[in-house]
């Protein structure tokens, strides 16, 4: 339709959600007052919810009926799909970092942060250490898919304790469960530090005995601990990249 000879308007789509597109020729020139009445006469016109949209050229027309091409109109308005990138280039991305965040997640529980600042400091270390860290090493990744399992049933403010206070989150509480079970040993039995470390051992047994049970009850024992190191590599990252 025309306004005061000096727009064209067409409207498309449904009347719950119209579009309005208005076209003023470039060479008619209108006053604010004018141009303030149009838009509040269009306005009092369209449905509530409606859109308007001001065109700085003409309505597109059919060449042979010089109808309004509305289907031109309104495929202005949809935002062109975003190009994906190239699936081996998007591979390549993760995998960069998932050997990092796996052999970190594997060794979180085996690095004995004493024995490598004596061994900095040249001091004596323990006979057949390796002996000692493969022991280690298959305790950490037969039991820390369960733990975490344990870990994912806690309530929300509990995790949120120490994955948003403890540097690494649930990787660093793991970190210091395996310090203080470790070093609790060597102390004296009625020491501090010795009590510390049987209640870091009691810990990481009861919650990995816990988790031990929710993955039974629910059928998955061993796709869960399979799954586990499939993903923690993309969990860690989600979850501890942002203390790097």
């Amino acid at each position: 339709r025309a306004q005061d000879g000096a727009a064209t308007a067409a409207v498309g789509g449904r009347s719950s959600a119209a579009h309005a597109f208005v076209a003023v020729p470039p060479d008619v020139k209108i006053g604010p007052t004018a141009t303030a009445k149009m838009l509040m006469d269009l306005r009092a016109a369209l449905p509530r919810g409606s859109a308007l949209h001001l065109l700085s050229g003409p309505l597109p027309r059919d060449p042979v009926s010089s109808k309004v091409q509305r289907q031109v109109l309104l495929s202005g308005l949809v935002a062109d799909r975003p190009r994906s990138l190239p699936a081996d280039v998007v591979l390549r991305s993760r995998l960069r970092t998932f050997a990092s965040w796996f052999l970190l997640a594997v060794f979180a529980g085996c690095l004995d942060a004493s024995a490598l600042l004596r061994l900095l400091l040249a001091q004596a270390l323990p006979r057949r250490p390796w002996r000692r860290l493969f022991l280690q090493l298959a305790l950490h990744t037969a039991s820390l898919p369960y733990l975490w399992l344990f870990t994912m049933h806690m309530p929300r403010t509990l995790t949120r304790l120490f994955t948003q206070t403890l540097p690494f989150g649930r990787l660093g509480l793991v970190w210091l469960l395996h310090q203080a079970s470790r070093h609790g040993r060597s102390f004296d039995a009625q020491s501090a530090r010795s009590t510390l470390g049987k209640v870091a051992r009691t810990v990481i047994a009861a919650w990995t005995a816990a988790g031990v049970g929710l993955a039974w009850h629910k059928g998955r024992f061993l796709p869960w601990w399979v799954a586990f190191w499939l993903s923690i590599p993309c969990r860690l990252e989600e979850e501890c990249g942002w203390w790097l």
